[in-house]
Formats: structure tokens, sequence, C-alpha cells
């Protein structure tokens, strides 16, 4: 059985496949989600990422703590060909306004636990916005959201180092990278 080659195909596939089957488990906030809550709610998320204008080839941040959102924000943001760029949440002024600022991130998606701190240097950035996820409900579906045109060389995330020897910097993974090593636990 051959696989999809991007991130959005592969879990297409799952919750086609498997919908009521536990996809992830989250020990800490006493959450588990199936396949097809991973889809929906990544759907619902692609939607409101698509309504402030994220398309094919935009960056999108991604500062949020260990919890369902940072996944499935990566799926939304890849639904909609655009890449993730993770923050770490440890960051704080130089670090964070360096990787979105050399990211090029138009959006960050993150918490109330963090917006201040984005929203105090987005001037120094490319962020257009800054939306928390804590004033938003993904749980329900309101139907499905039409992916972009995403080909295995399309750019998921641009994952940046800790910078403990300099600023940090980016490396810029495909969803190749990802699916290949899918491909290797298969």
């Amino acid at each position: 059985m051959s696989l999809p080659q991007t991130l959005p195909g592969l879990l297409r596939r799952a919750a086609e496949l498997w919908p009521e089957s536990v996809a992830w488990i989250f020990d800490e906030h006493g959450e588990s989600l199936t396949f097809a809550d991973v889809a929906a709610r990544s759907d619902a998320l692609a939607r409101l990422l698509a309504d402030r204008g994220i398309r094919a080839g935009d960056h999108v941040a991604v500062m949020v703590d260990n919890a369902p959102a940072f996944p499935l924000a990566w799926f939304a943001i890849t639904k909609l060909g655009a890449a993730m760029v993770p923050i770490n949440t440890r960051y704080r002024r130089y670090d964070a306004a360096h990787v979105l600022a050399h990211s090029q991130a138009r959006v960050a998606l993150t918490t109330d636990r963090y917006a201040g701190l984005l929203r105090e240097i987005q001037a120094e950035t490319c962020l257009e916005a800054v939306i928390s996820l804590d004033s938003h409900d993904f749980t329900q579906s309101t139907g499905a959201m039409p992916e972009a045109d995403v080909a295995p060389d399309t750019v998921s995330n641009i994952q940046y180092t800790s910078g403990t020897t300099g600023a940090p910097k980016g490396c810029v993974l495909p969803h190749a990278y990802w699916t290949t090593m899918v491909q290797g636990l298969v």
C-alpha cells in the first residue's frame, strides 16, 4: 500500500480508515482525540487561518505548550500549503523576535500565556496578527476544509535551533521529510 506523500494526505487517509480510533492522548490535559477529531479540528483551524488571509507559501508561527493545539495547528497550516514555524515557549524577547523576523511569519497562533510577548515584539517582525487559541473553539466541525495543492516538496515547517552558540538558525523541512519517516514506521 502506497502512503500519501503529504501531512494532510496522511491525516485524510487515517481519518477515512480509522475515524473512531484514538490518534492522540494528552494525559496532562485529560484529552484524547480520534483521527476524525483531528481532521475536523484542524479543518476548523485552517478555516480561521484562511479567513485571516493565510495562503500557500505563507509562514505561520506557533507558540503553544505541549497541548493538542500544537499538532492541530501544524495540520491546519499544512492543509493550506503554508509552513509552520514553531516558537520555543522558553524564548524571550530577543530569540522570539529573531525567529519571527527571520522566518517572515505573517501570523502567530498562541495562547493567552504567550500572546503578550508576541504582541510586544510584533513591530520588530513581519507579524500581521497574533491569534490566541484560547478564545476559539475548535471542537465542533462545520464541514470539510478544502486543501491547497500540496506537493511532497512543499515546506511543512521551518525548525529553528535553540540558538545556544548564536542566534537560532532555521532548517526548512518539506512534507517528504515527515512522510519518509512515517513510511519507515509502517
